[in-house]
């Protein structure tokens, strides 16, 4: 971890000293045409921006939860400079060079101008846990081993995708393409570092219908990590089924936009160890990223 800590710092250097006369930066909030609709979508209650305390539901139901959302930014403004500031590989209490200071706090004001964010979640009834595949209501097969030995212990699996959009994306490009290197390495981070805190609320927002059924959650898993392979993306998202939904799969199971995530959180009865639940306990890959 120490050596990653240092390769992004010496990274971040070189970033700094490739631009030999400072340019001149952009404003984030020159938006492109895509999102100028922004208003009627919020109108619309299809998609809200990322950037107030607030929650619109365009379908609730007892299995079928599908939200677009405003998520809180301003409060935990300082939980997302932490954030990005670990991803380009400072510790949180860091001084970082003034230069990179001022853009990580210019683009965390602007960033929300970029963001579109809109979720999806399902919950369904286990039906049955067969070796490493679960079967889900409605024929939707998991594969895993360790995603068969958690929901084992559940009654139910939710299941969601949510992503902030494609805006930030698109200026992180924009900026590459313009040359600004350091820009749109520190935007990225800071784009991942929305999603992950995104992913958060998503999670509190499973928990607390979950504790109104009597029932606790896991910790969220998503494909691609440990032994459940990225194609189980594709299950996902046919179970989920949501037009509201701004995410597409490619051929390889990747969710385009990029700052997107989806995965699966298990319900069950609080007395059956799922809050405690962790692979990571006995994986002998310890340099993993997503080890906890």
């Amino acid at each position: 971890m120490y050596v990653n800590i240092y390769l992004h710092g010496c990274l971040l250097h070189l970033l700094e000293l490739s631009i030999c006369k400072k340019p001149k930066v952009i404003p984030l909030h020159t938006l492109s045409a895509s999102h100028q609709n922004r208003d009627t979508c919020v109108k619309s209650g299809l998609k809200a921006p990322f950037g107030k305390s607030h929650h619109h539901y365009s379908k609730m139901s007892n299995n079928m939860l599908t939200a677009s959302c405003y998520l809180d930014f301003d409060p935990d403004r300082e939980l997302i400079r932490k954030s990005v500031y670990r991803r380009i590989g400072y510790n949180t209490d860091a001084e970082l060079r003034p230069r990179i200071a001022s853009l990580v706090e210019e683009y965390l004001d602007h960033a929300k101008h970029l963001i579109q964010s809109s979720f999806s979640c399902v919950v369904r009834r286990i039906e049955q846990v067969q070796g490493p595949i679960v079967i889900i209501e409605n024929s939707i097969h998991l594969t895993s081993r360790i995603i068969a030995r958690l929901l084992k212990l559940c009654q139910k699996v939710a299941m969601f995708a949510l992503t902030i959009g494609h805006g930030l994306e698109e200026r992180v490009r924009e900026l590459a393409d313009q040359g600004l290197v350091l820009e749109s390495y520190l935007l990225d981070a800071i784009g991942s570092s929305l999603t992950e805190k995104m992913a958060d609320s998503v999670q509190e927002t499973i928990d607390q219908r979950a504790r109104s059924q009597g029932l606790s959650i896991s910790r969220r898993f998503s494909p691609g990590y440990c032994d459940w392979h990225i194609s189980q993306q594709g299950a996902i998202f046919q179970a989920i089924q949501s037009p509201h939904l701004d995410i597409k799969l490619s051929k390889d199971y990747f969710m385009l936009p990029q700052k997107s995530i989806s995965g699966i959180i298990g319900l069950g009865s609080p007395g059956s160890n799922i809050v405690s639940y962790s692979p990571c306990k006995t994986c002998k890959k310890h340099d993993c990223p997503g080890r906890r």
